[in-house]
């Protein structure tokens, strides 16, 4: 009975060994193996804090697998990457190898076509220095006011980049500021603008303070007769028949207006309505312009007496 027992469980193990030998033979047979070409990028390790690589910007291979169709499948939906671990004292050259190692693969999945094989790096120095700020501006300040001061908070910035880059900046400018349409101090947070592409900066943004002074000055002209244009009858007359306007300035051009230069008017194209409403215009040179005209519209009617 023992001796039928050892027997029974030979065959076993025996079983499960061939098993797990036609099972290894089917995975690793060629009819059931597959290639893949992928682009992997390349990860270094171990980089000094203050070292830099600027060469090569692109930093990939392409790899050529040989495997099982099961594994295959797996290794192209895996995060692949080469991991090349750096000396730990380097100089502004280096080169590094490529290779099967570098790749966390499954040991039956082997790389037998890597391009390029190799990368040549150069390696630059970090560096960090203080610049100052400047502001440029967009447009020009609307007529009568005047930009008298212009500052940012902080005043400089610092940069922090490879010594290559970060040497040849001697400023940071902002975005530009647009002082179209202002009329008053005030400022605005304005990013700043990078001048490299590895370079950082701290701030990235500063608080630009503007200072604007209104150089126009204003006046009120009183009692000022509206005059009529008319296609039509001229047997017209407005209500009221005088308006006082508002007038902004330079003080320059302020003293060239005068009571009798100013001439309001209402435009009549046809026979005018009961009690109809017409804007009073006034015609001025660009310098001056009307801050607002009491009452902004009159009534125009017949004159019944002149009419007859």
């Amino acid at each position: 009975m023992r001796n039928a027992m050892k027997i029974k469980n030979f065959q076993i193990k025996l079983l499960a060994v061939i098993i797990t030998l036609i099972l290894y033979l089917f995975v690793n047979s060629q009819g059931n193996r597959a290639e893949i070409t992928l682009i992997v990028p390349v990860e270094f390790k171990n980089l000094p804090a203050d070292k830099f690589i600027l060469l090569p910007t692109k930093r990939s291979a392409e790899v050529s697998l040989r495997g099982p169709s099961h594994q295959i499948n797996a290794v192209k939906t895996s995060n692949l990457s080469f991991e090349v671990t750096l000396p730990e004292v380097i100089g502004d050259q280096l080169t590094v190898n490529l290779n099967n190692d570098q790749l966390d693969l499954p040991s039956s999945v082997k790389a037998f076509y890597i391009a390029p094989s190799k990368l040549d790096l150069v390696i630059d120095d970090i560096v960090s220095k203080i610049v100052p700020i400047e502001i440029p501006m967009l447009g020009e300040m609307i007529s009568n006011y005047k930009l008298i001061g212009l500052s940012a908070q902080p005043k400089t910035v610092e940069l922090s980049g490879p010594q290559t880059e970060v040497g040849e900046i001697a400023n940071i400018q902002t975005l530009p500021l647009d002082i179209r349409g202002i009329k008053k101090s005030g400022s605005q947070t304005v990013q700043l603008r990078n001048p490299g592409s590895y370079t950082t900066l701290e701030p990235s943004s500063v608080e630009v303070a503007f200072d604007i002074a209104n150089l126009a000055i204003e006046k009120t002209f009183k009692n000022i007769a509206v005059n009529i244009k008319s296609k039509g009858s001229d047997a017209l007359v407005v209500n009221p028949r005088e308006v006082t306007i508002r007038l902004s300035a330079l003080r320059s051009e302020m003293k060239k207006i005068s009571v009798e230069s100013l001439k309001p008017y209402v435009e009549i194209s046809s026979k005018p309505e009961a009690n109809q409403k017409v804007k009073v215009m006034l015609d001025l040179p660009e310098p001056v312009s009307v801050i607002g005209i009491q009452p902004a519209e009159v009534i125009v009617a017949l004159d019944e007496v002149n009419s007859k």
